[in-house]
């Protein structure tokens, strides 16, 4: 194999090796910027659902391991996405001068005993990240998975708390729609007239709606397909299978109110879930291959 020289005749410096060393120099000992911030990201979505976890520990081992630690399984399959996409980058870009200030202020948040702090800075955070990286990149990605995660961990209840009475009137409607039972605000009562069931906030299907909204940018991130008005159509018919399980969970209440505490606590509910993630999930499948087949 011929060795190549410089006018000198000495062997040119590879130039491989020189990138490498800038590198390293520029990183200062730090890792690099995709792996720095997946993790930091990935602790802090962990952080936000520690009430949960905690909570479902708290029924038992058995309990919670059935309801996944009392974690939907779209938010472990994110966790599991921000990984993939940190390791599926090859560049290992270095370290900008403020990442180390962002990344200390995440890292802050993350170990204040307040659940919201972590859910606000993994939401501020995305955001930076967004601002700072390109379209496509492994580092986007992660941003985009972690900013729609911030929907079931801090917009969806915070929209609750705040037209929770506005929308679980909207359900009560959709429900008396559905199956006739007479409804009066968020209060729909029974077939036979036996009980009254009052739609409360975290019944309502606005915690599955930012659910199903992740699953979608979790989806589209790990194909690599494009967010663009192509998708407005599949968060749509998402978002109206989402209200329709929810919806059914909910009127079956009224329809066998002799079950009601299998199909609300118990295992009913549980395999509400399945059957709405199965839902949800084959929809924006559909969806999305749709997209992907259709021309540009």
């Amino acid at each position: 194999m011929a060795i190549s020289t410089s006018r000198g005749g000495s062997p040119a410096a590879d130039p491989r090796r020189d990138v490498t060393s800038n590198v390293a120099d520029v990183r200062g000992g730090w890792p690099a910027r995709t792996d720095l911030f997946a993790l930091l990201l990935a602790l802090a979505l962990l952080n936000g659902l520690a009430a949960r976890i905690s909570g479902a520990l708290a029924t038992g081992y058995e309990t919670a391991l059935f309801s996944l630690l009392g974690v939907d399984a779209v938010l472990w399959f994110a966790l599991y996405a921000i990984i993939k996409s940190a390791l599926g980058d090859g560049v290992a870009a270095p370290l900008r001068r403020a990442d180390k200030y962002v990344a200390a202020l995440l890292l802050i948040c993350c170990l204040l005993p307040v659940v919201a702090a972590a859910s606000v800075a993994l939401f501020s955070t995305a955001l930076y990240l967004l601002r700072t990286t390109e379209p496509r990149t492994p580092l986007r990605k992660l941003a985009l998975i972690a900013l729609a995660a911030t929907g079931p961990l801090l917009w969806g209840p915070a929209c609750i708390n705040l037209l929770g009475p506005e929308i679980t009137r909207l359900e009560a409607v959709i429900i008396g729609a559905g199956t006739g039972l007479p409804t009066a605000g968020n209060v729909f009562r029974s077939y036979d007239g036996s009980a009254t069931f009052i739609v409360a906030g975290g019944c309502s299907s606005l915690a599955n709606v930012s659910i199903a909204l992740l699953l979608l940018v979790v989806l589209t991130q790990l194909l690599d397909i494009p967010l663009s008005r192509r998708l407005v159509p599949v968060a749509a018919a998402a978002i109206a299978a989402t209200i329709l399980a929810n919806t059914g969970r909910l009127a079956a209440l009224g329809l066998w109110p002799e079950h009601y505490h299998y199909l609300h606590e118990g295992g009913g509910r549980q395999l509400a879930a399945w059957a709405s993630l199965i839902l949800t999930g084959a929809v924006i499948g559909v969806g999305l291959y749709r997209v992907a087949r259709a021309p540009a």
